[in-house]
């Protein structure tokens, strides 16, 4: 297991559909010229009424797709991380060395302490894999249109599609981006604690290392 960055590879393609709203976005929709300019900068604002909820929605779209990314790949190194960290776990146990710090403290060695940290840390990071991938569910969810929890809310299927037909397009894609934030907190908390998870299992697995060499 290595410190690695953690961060997805984006390839090429992923940069092309990065979710900010570019001038050739703005352009497009706004019948100004592709030609990019310094001087003419075009944005939202600069197109017409009617295609500007158009070029937002895109925005909210794109900015959707590309944290759902970010958030699946996080998952898939949090259960890379907990394989990995299991396994060392389970070879150490294996081997009995939890029997050498399983005795009073003053009778440690140097090499007992050693096990003990990477039993310790090994055991930390399959938690905190783990908890990157744990739903993590907020009481009181208030009635929504995109989360699963909010629209459980609604009565049925019918009042959740008679809410979201009522509800106008301008505030379906207020919805989405404010989904968005929603999806980036997540996304950040993540990361966090898979961060935390790479570092405290090198520690184990150095730890580890050490012993059988050195043990």
């Amino acid at each position: 297991m290595t410190t690695q960055e953690i961060g997805p590879q984006v390839s090429k393609d992923q940069e092309q559909t990065s979710p900010a709203v570019t001038e050739e976005l703005a352009r497009e929709l706004s019948g100004v010229a592709s030609t990019p300019s310094e001087d003419t900068p075009v944005s939202i604002t600069d197109a017409p009424l009617e295609h500007q909820l158009e070029m937002v929605e895109r925005f909210a779209n794109e900015t959707h797709k590309y944290i759902r990314e970010f958030i699946r790949f996080a998952d898939q190194k949090a259960g890379i991380v907990f394989a990995a960290s299991a396994a060392l776990l389970g070879f150490s146990y294996g081997r009995g060395d939890a029997a050498r710090w399983l005795k009073p403290l003053s009778s440690w060695s140097l090499h007992d302490g050693l096990i003990f940290v990477a039993m310790a840390s090994l055991l930390a990071a399959c938690i905190m894999a783990f908890l990157v991938v744990a739903p993590r569910l907020s009481g009181g969810a208030r009635p929504g249109l995109i989360f699963w929890d909010s629209i459980t809310t609604y009565s049925g299927p019918r009042d959740y599609a008679s809410a979201v037909r009522s509800t106008g397009g301008e505030e379906l894609v207020n919805a989405r981006l404010q989904h968005c934030y929603d999806l980036a907190v997540i996304s950040k908390r993540k990361y966090l604690m898979l961060r935390l998870a790479l570092w405290i299992g090198a520690v184990g697995l150095t730890s580890l290392v050490v012993h059988l060499f050195f043990g």
